[in-house]
């Protein structure tokens, strides 16, 4: 286990397109990443040029909002995405011919929460009951793995309440995560890096976010993002995706056993370019870098047929779908061992 940046945080919320070095041809792939740290070996491999060593040109696109993303895809301006099972079922739903090619799980950490539910000290809050007495409401994404993962945990404590009645929905988890951070929202759920983050960085004359943790997902066992492609990318051009994959296993091979100073510079350059670009690096206080722990991370796999069941049943409970497509119809394990 080791310490890395906590860049991921630091993304906003807008849509903003990087081409490869030197990239005159149209790429081979556009693929879109939203600001999770399981977003980090793609991302490098794009800085490390492994998708170039492997033949393939693929330009990498940041978009923290989640309906901003879906646009993008159904326009025809992304090739694929990582994005959560709730994410590429909505949008299989709407029409979207794609296939899940693999999941990404969320990160093991030793030392810090892979996801907790939080408030910040000031509005008094250590509990559920404390909240909804309250009538203070869960900040989340709507129609998402964490809204459904949330729901799994309040109803493992039996907790039965309406959604208008539990949750203050948003697209966009980098906007709950300003909002949250200015003490704004009583209660939101965050994922690493955020949470580190959000208790870290001291703004200027003031001093880090106290929080209360309600709930450190104990027990509830968490569903990974995934990359999904479109049908016909899959089907019509298996060789370059084969090379994406190849890359982006050299990716987390290089990022658990190179330098943690050279892993950080490169980080850091990665994310400022992505999403900051012209900031300087000096922006991102010291105290943050060297406080956020990250794994080592797992080469990719296929999605598990428990998971996809489970978002699936979700999904029809609530009345975000009233029908999902088959597993074996739109997760493939061609492209992973």
């Amino acid at each position: 286990m080791r310490t890395l940046v906590g860049v991921w945080m630091l993304l906003v919320p807008f849509l903003l397109v990087v081409p490869a070095p030197g990239a005159d041809a149209a790429p081979d792939l556009v693929v879109s990443l939203p600001p999770l740290m399981n977003c980090l070996p793609i991302a490098l491999a794009n800085t490390w040029e492994l998708f170039a060593e492997e033949g393939i040109e693929v330009q990498v696109i940041g978009i923290s909002d989640t309906q901003e993303r879906s646009a993008a895809l159904s326009t025809g301006h992304l090739d694929g995405m990582m994005c959560d099972v709730t994410r590429a079922l909505l949008d299989i739903g709407a029409g979207l011919d794609l296939v899940i090619t693999s999941a990404a799980d969320p990160p093991v950490q030793t030392g810090s929460d892979r996801l907790a539910v939080v408030s910040p000290i000031g509005f008094e809050v250590d509990s559920f009951d404390a909240a909804f007495d309250s009538g203070f409401r869960i900040a989340t994404v709507f129609q998402s793995d964490l809204e459904y993962q949330i729901d799994e945990l309040l109803r493992s404590l039996d907790y039965e309440l309406e959604p208008s009645a539990t949750y203050a929905f948003w697209t966009d988890l980098l906007q709950i995560a300003i909002w949250f951070g200015a003490q704004s929202l009583p209660v939101a759920a965050f994922p690493e890096p955020y949470l580190t983050y959000l208790t870290t960085y001291a703004p200027v004359g003031g001093s880090p976010l106290e929080l209360n943790v309600l709930s450190t997902f104990d027990g509830v066992d968490l569903v990974p993002s995934v990359v999904v492609f479109r049908r016909e990318v899959v089907d019509e051009y298996p060789e370059v995706l084969e090379a994406f994959y190849a890359a982006y296993r050299r990716s987390i091979e290089r990022m658990n056993t190179i330098d943690r100073a050279e892993l950080l510079d490169v980080a850091i350059d990665t994310a400022l370019a992505l999403f900051f670009p012209g900031s300087p690096k000096e922006a991102i206080p010291e105290e943050v870098l060297l406080s956020i722990v990250i794994p080592i991370f797992q080469p990719p796999a296929v999605l598990d047929s428990a998971h996809f069941d489970g978002v699936s049943a979700w999904m029809i409970r609530r009345g975000y779908a009233t029908a999902t497509p088959a597993y074996d119809d739109v997760v493939t394990p061609r492209f992973v061992p």
